[in-house]
């Protein structure tokens, strides 16, 4: 009996610890990668805790292609071009760093080609948090059609 107590207080400690974003989740069995690859769908912005109300829906396909290894993210909002991209992990797979191909650096009112913290990644939830001199952003988005 002791032995399984002293083995589910050590499971417990495992897995409290394994919490990598602020936001969650504690423990996934998907890798950040494969949660990563999706399609997203943008769900709400806030700037400074306040939310933003965007008029246009966006919505972002994370791919890996499987032959090179390349990290594609290629963005859709209604009006305006298709954005593509590259994206890459970064700090050990707590942030994203999303650079555009034709070397701009905004997409809409984002800014896209700063380090991004991520502080969700569930299999359809996605937190994206960016902070500068004087706002602290945050994008959320959920997968397509959830």
């Amino acid at each position: 009996m002791r032995k399984i107590i002293i083995a589910s207080f050590g499971l417990l400690l495992v897995l409290t610890a394994c919490k990598k974003y602020e936001d969650g989740p504690g423990f996934s069995l998907r890798s950040k990668l494969s949660r990563m690859h999706n399609v997203w769908e943008f769900d709400e912005a806030l700037i400074d805790d306040v939310v933003v109300e965007l008029s246009d829906s966006m919505t972002c396909e994370f791919l890996l292609l499987d032959v090179t290894l390349t990290r594609i993210c290629d963005c859709t909002i209604p009006g305006l071009d298709n954005y593509d991209a590259t994206w890459k992990f970064e700090d050990s797979k707590e942030s994203l760093t999303v650079s555009p191909r034709d070397g701009s650096s905004r997409l809409g009112m984002f800014l896209i080609s700063d380090k991004w913290t991520i502080t969700k990644l569930k299999k359809k939830e996605l937190w994206l948090k960016y902070t500068d001199a004087l706002n602290t952003y945050r994008i959320k988005y959920k997968t397509l059609g959830s």
